[in-house]
């Protein structure tokens, strides 16, 4: 294999659209415990109530859920599924009431096409419903209720599946929900749905914002059993550094990056995970373009550079004061809801109740700003 095909062929290690890809050849687990473990401890001592990874954008929460899944897939009782929620249906686009249950029953009617069960006639009929629905509104063919006056709503099909198999309590894990934009909109959708899933014996685990985190979303996030965070980590430390480093050392089987240039990805993306794997894509890819037989600090400078363009894009003015304020250590005078969104994004951490850090790809432009 040439160099460039070699260079090629690590690349696809560093992928971030397919976060469940060979999971158990690419993913480092942490040795003090992961949210994900946490989550599957708690369903197999009991599954009743809902849960919810909450993490950053690129924070880790979808390898959580399925280290989840992967904990609770075949224990005894349990119907454990996952799917990403976005690709069902209509996916995301338009949350409205019942749109988690819609996602829910077609997640279970896919689980059930690949693990069947025998099911009596009226389940059967059901699941058709829900997979025909599914692929209705996927077409645009159907906004919202079912207007067949012959078919039962996606609630009453639910309903008539779930009781095919009464001493099993059917687990879904569903991923992107965080992508709801509008946290309102989110809130209302846990709000209307979850009661009703719970009635019905059904266990919803699902991604979250990290809003739910502050200010009145907290309070209305008590609809969860539990809330699992999912920390950034900090490369100060240097159990969490280790981590980082093994994180990449799985994706970099062939040890083509050099030990500057991993230590250089590791502080530039500030514990974040998709932005240290973002920073191996790049570092990779420049290595391709170059003549060398390895990954060197050169590229993961080159490397750096890209990616901060991107974590800095679309900033606000309201934005970069904020940064400042935290960097110079002043006291915050942007509005919380401003606050959030830096969190959200990874461009602001959390490493304590009221005490951020600035991901390091943008302290150093902050410090400029400020000079």
């Amino acid at each position: 294999m040439d160099r460039r095909a070699t260079f090629s062929a690590l690349s696809t290690n560093f992928n971030v659209t397919q976060p469940w890809r060979g999971f158990d050849e690419l993913y480092a687990a942490q040795p003090w415990g992961s949210a994900g473990e946490e989550v599957a401890r708690s369903l197999s001592l009991d599954a009743r109530g809902h849960h919810v990874l909450i993490g950053a954008i690129g924070s880790g929460k979808s390898t959580e859920l399925y280290r989840a899944w992967r904990g609770v897939h075949g224990d005894r009782g349990l119907l454990a599924f996952i799917e990403d929620a976005d690709l069902l249906g209509d996916g995301l686009t338009s949350p409205r009431p019942g749109l988690l249950a819609e996602r829910v029953g077609e997640a279970l009617v896919q689980n059930l096409e690949r693990e069947p069960l025998r099911l009596p006639e009226i389940a059967l009929q059901a699941a058709d419903r829900i997979r025909r629905r599914g692929r209705r509104v996927a077409e645009g063919l159907l906004a919202g209720d079912d207007l067949d006056p012959t078919s039962a709503d996606p609630w009453s099909d639910l309903k008539l599946l779930r009781g095919a198999f009464p001493e099993t309590t059917p687990v879904a894990f569903l991923d992107s929900l965080d992508r709801v934009r509008s946290i309102s909109e989110y809130l209302t959708l846990l709000e209307h749905d979850l009661p009703r899933l719970g009635a019905l014996d059904i266990c919803v685990v699902m991604t979250g914002p990290i809003d739910l985190l502050f200010g009145v979303a907290r309070e209305r996030s008590q609809v969860f059993r539990e809330l699992h965070v999912v920390r950034t980590l900090d490369p100060s430390r240097d159990a969490h550094a280790r981590f980082l480093d093994a994180v990449l050392g799985r994706r970099d089987v062939a040890g083509l990056f050099m030990p500057d240039a991993r230590t250089r990805m590791i502080a530039d993306c500030g514990g974040h995970l998709r932005h240290l794997i973002a920073l191996g894509f790049a570092a990779v890819r420049a290595a391709q373009r170059g003549t060398g037989e390895a990954v060197t600090l050169k590229e993961a400078t080159e490397a750096s550079r890209r990616v901060a363009e991107e974590v800095a894009s679309g900033l606000l003015p309201q934005s970069w004061k904020a940064l400042e304020e935290i960097v110079s250590g002043a006291p915050l005078t942007v509005e919380e809801a401003s606050l959030v969104g830096l969190i959200r994004t990874a461009r602001v951490f959390e490493t304590e109740p009221g005490a951020f850090r600035v991901h390091p790809l943008l302290r150093e432009r902050v410090l400029q700003k400020v000079a």
